[in-house]
């Protein structure tokens, strides 16, 4: 297993420490990395807030009936990924990311008119 300390030092931090937190999350949660108690607070703490929106978006019918987990890292995911991509300049001109990121949360959402911003 990794450990925490090794897979800190590996990964860049281009993003302010999220992109790390986010891969130790994940791992710890494969069971993959040896974590802390530090470790794991910090990764909880980075994901509560998406967590407690996304549950109160399900509870009032917003988002579809779902695991909050599964949702939270598809959003999670999305905007990360994004937001990789625009670092490294592989977005293309044409492309609008903010409506790719409003279209998976689009994708969750139950109904209606769609939220993402048009042009």
């Amino acid at each position: 297993m990794a450990k925490a300390a090794e897979l800190i030092i590996a990964t860049p931090d281009n993003d302010g420490g999220s992109a790390v937190l986010v891969r130790c999350h994940v791992l710890v949660r494969r069971g993959q990395l040896d974590t802390t108690p530090e470790l794991q607070s910090a990764s909880d703490s980075a994901m509560a807030p998406l967590t407690e929106a996304v549950t109160r978006a399900i509870g009032n019918g917003t988002f579809l009936p779902a695991e909050p987990t599964i949702i939270v890292i598809s959003l999670w995911s999305t905007v990360h990924g994004l937001a990789q991509l625009l670092l490294a300049g592989l977005v293309p001109a044409e492309a609008d990311p903010a409506r790719a990121a409003m279209a998976t949360l689009d994708g969750w959402r139950t109904g209606g008119t769609p939220i993402s911003p048009r042009r």
